[in-house]
């Protein structure tokens, strides 16, 4: 009996404890990152507050991954409007097992959210000026990207709620 009752009570827990760490983290991280923090290419935001618009690009080593931030420019508009990314330096990202760590680029813009019930449409691509060598964790011949856009603009409409 009691094993049925906490079966019973463990999703209500759950949640309990998804709807608290949402909103916390809701009101204490406005930060969209572009494309994967946008589903459906669109998301809601606290109305007013600083927003932090992020999007990057990550690669299996660091030295392709300097290489390819030498080489690029991230080129964000919000409404239409070109705004300037600030460029980070190469930071690693570890996965759980070893030896295929990866490393990122990103860019990333502080604004402030649109009102209740206003809109902003951001987009961000990535412009390279020549082209890359990406070593895929080291296996086989280096991919070359080319230069020039990477890909078609991500959009992404952000709404103040």
């Amino acid at each position: 009996m009691r094993a049925k009752s906490l079966r019973l009570m463990a999703p209500v827990f759950g949640l309990l404890a998804f709807v608290l760490l949402s909103t916390v983290a809701y009101a204490d991280d406005p930060t969209v990152r572009i494309p994967g923090g946008c589903p459906g290419r669109s998301v809601a935001v606290p109305a007013g507050s600083s927003l932090t618009l992020v999007s990057g690009w990550t690669m299996a080593t660091r030295g392709n991954t300097q290489a390819f931030a030498n080489a690029a420019t991230g080129v964000m508009t919000i409404n239409g409007q070109p705004v300037t990314p600030v460029q980070s330096e190469v930071f690693p990202i570890p996965f759980d097992t070893e030896p295929f760590d990866a490393w990122r680029v990103q860019w990333s813009f502080t604004t402030t959210a649109p009102g209740v019930g206003q809109s902003m449409v951001v987009t961000f691509t990535i412009v390279l000026a020549r082209g890359v060598a990406d070593h895929e964790f080291g296996i086989g011949q280096p991919a070359i990207i080319p230069a020039g856009q990477l890909f078609p603009p991500f959009t992404c409409t952000v709404t103040g709620t």
